[in-house]
């Protein structure tokens, strides 16, 4: 090709890509043709990232919504509904899973493993016999090699528990674990998550207890205007939040404000003390559920349906003082105004001294006498408001769907709920409310596990003879398994029977079931079961529909005999 040939080329190329009415008809067949039309035209077009994008408008977003979760009553029971599914009436539960010795056995794992593939294949092509319980055998010793050392367990739980005493946990005093636990669930929907700094001293001032408690903070005192470069080089501020690379990277500190923004107690004097203080982000939890990838600043759960939320309390407003005039109003009196100015029949009203209310003077069973230029007219209003259970139905739904809620749960209303309608919005739901519990405790509840085992481990609350290698084998000890509260059934006869089908069929086990719908595992109920039926016998009780399996069980072990 020529290098007349090549540079037509390029120009042709350029004046396509350029301004021009053949670049605009080029373009017009594109995505753009379909994105820029006559209905969607007008719809704006977001091309910031997260943190632009709520600069400016986070505080007054979760104003609005804590100013109609305080007053408006769907909001309330929505907020309310967070609380009641996420954390319950109990908590997250910690269960401790130290294996016996307190130290790891891989070896006993792999035997598990092996042990447990070589039955699959047994029972798959049919084996029975001296075989299969040879390898039933190795897979209990295995299992046993690795369970749990219920002595070191019970000692952790119960520190644990002990701990989460408002008296120990919290600065101030005032607040348990549960309690956190609670706020922060409601402060999803109202601000977006919450705070919680660590303060690395102990809440008693006792030097024997754990060096350890904790503070709950507002997300209102992470400041949002402060953003720009920070003192440390190579860092950046935004929102009140410092990284450690200006495109993102990792937290670093937090810029948080020393009074809360809103407190303008007049008893509360200004001191001279800084405005902010700058909390190290390994001294600060802070617990939010990004929507954005990128995102460093929370957002609150009730911001998708402020306007609905908005536009509902308006339309019951308008209604209600609709109905309050039609049924206060009894008529009108047409007559003409006399020429000294005074009341011209007993009905004129008067004006309360107090408040400035207009006062009606007739009482029950009271005649008005008229004057002859005077006529009663009935009121004319209008047709009454015939769609009004329609038109909050329609919008409780789209409320109900935009903060991922049940409608039922929102609005109270069961009217038109069947099984099949309600089972399946309640399981999306309650998925919904599974992840948001993963988070709490990833974010909340294990962060402040870890720093509580290092506290307790130096302070000697945890025994040294049975947490020696807790140095060694940190691991072993800060893995709990953590049980979120779960839900009763819809249909509880025929739900039963499916998790049954599930467990004949071999698509669910017993532990599973039992950690999914009562929040137990196997080995506490079992032995809870095994306890009563020894208790019962004991004291020469007619046994329960609970214990006829073990005791079936034990009576073949007496027939076979040694």
């Amino acid at each position: 090709m020529s290098m007349f040939s090549r540079a037509r080329r390029l120009m042709s190329r350029i004046w396509e890509a350029g301004p021009g009415p053949r670049s605009r008809r080029l373009r017009a067949h594109g995505l753009s043709q379909h994105l820029g039309g006559r209905l969607l035209g007008d719809m704006p077009a977001v091309h910031l990232d997260p943190q632009a994008m709520l600069r400016g408008g986070l505080k007054e977003i979760r104003a609005k919504c804590r100013y109609q979760a305080l007053l408006n009553p769907y909001a309330r029971r929505a907020i309310r509904s967070l609380q009641i599914n996420i954390v319950g009436a109990r908590g997250v539960q910690m269960r401790g899973q130290i294996p016996l010795g307190g130290r790891s056995n891989p070896a006993a794992g792999r035997a598990r493993a092996e042990s447990a593939q070589q039955i699959a294949a047994l029972l798959s092509r049919g084996r029975t016999g001296e075989e299969l319980d040879a390898a039933l055998d190795r897979l209990i010793v295995a299992q046993a090699a690795i369970e749990r050392d219920e002595e070191r367990n019970q000692i952790l739980e119960a520190k644990w528990r002990q701990f989460c005493k408002a008296n120990n946990f919290d600065l101030s005093g005032r607040f348990s674990f549960h309690q956190y636990e609670l706020m922060i669930a409601g402060a999803f929907g109202t601000h977006g998550g919450g705070m919680v700094r660590i303060i690395r001293e102990s809440a008693t001032g006792n030097a024997n207890d754990e060096q350890l408690c904790f503070e709950l903070l507002s997300t209102d005192q992470l400041d949002d205007d402060y953003s720009g470069e920070s003192d440390r080089p190579g860092h950046f501020w935004r929102m009140g939040v410092e990284t450690n690379d200006r495109r993102g990277g990792r937290v670093t500190r937090y810029a948080v404000l020393r009074r809360h923004p809103g407190n303008n107690d007049p008893g509360d004097p200004r001191s001279m003390e800084p405005k902010h203080m700058f909390v190290d982000a390994r001294d600060l939890i802070h617990i939010f559920i990004p929507e954005e990838i990128g995102q460093l600043r929370e957002i609150p759960h009730l911001a998708p349906v402020l306007t609905t939320i908005h536009n509902l309390n308006e339309y019951e407003k308008s209604h209600w003082t609709r109905k309050r005039i039609a049924n206060n109003i009894l008529g009108f009196i047409e007559k003409k105004q006399p020429d000294d100015g005074a009341p011209s029949s007993s009905l004129a009203d008067e004006k309360s001294q107090a408040t400035g209310e207009v006062l009606s003077n007739s009482s029950p069973g009271e005649w008005i006498e008229l004057f002859p230029d005077e006529h009663p007219i009935p009121p004319q209003l209008g047709p009454d408001d015939n769609q009004f259970e329609t038109v909050l139905k329609t919008m409780l739904r789209r409320f109900a769907t935009g903060f991922t809620a049940s409608y039922s749960a929102i609005s109270g209303d069961h009217s038109d709920a069947n099984y099949s309608s309600m089972r399946e919005e309640k399981l999306e739901i309650r998925d919904w409310y599974r992840v948001v519990q993963s988070l709490l405790i990833q974010q909340f509840h294990q962060r402040v596990f870890d720093e509580w085992v290092d506290a307790a481990t130096l302070a000697g609350v945890l025994p040294v003879e049975l947490f020696a290698n807790y140095w060694n084998e940190p691991e072993l000890y800060t893995s709990p398994r953590w049980q979120a509260r779960t839900w009763s059934w819809v249909d509880p006869a025929k739900e039963m029977k499916a998790y049954k089908d599930a467990q004949e069929m071999g698509l669910q086990s017993t532990s599973d079931q039992m950690a999914e719908l009562y929040g137990t595992d196997l080995e506490h109920t079992w032995a809870q079961i095994a306890y009563e039926v020894a208790l019962r016998r004991r004291l020469g009780l007619p046994q329960s529909a609970a214990s006829q399996p073990a005791l079936a069980l034990q009576q073949e072990a007496n027939l076979d005999g040694p």
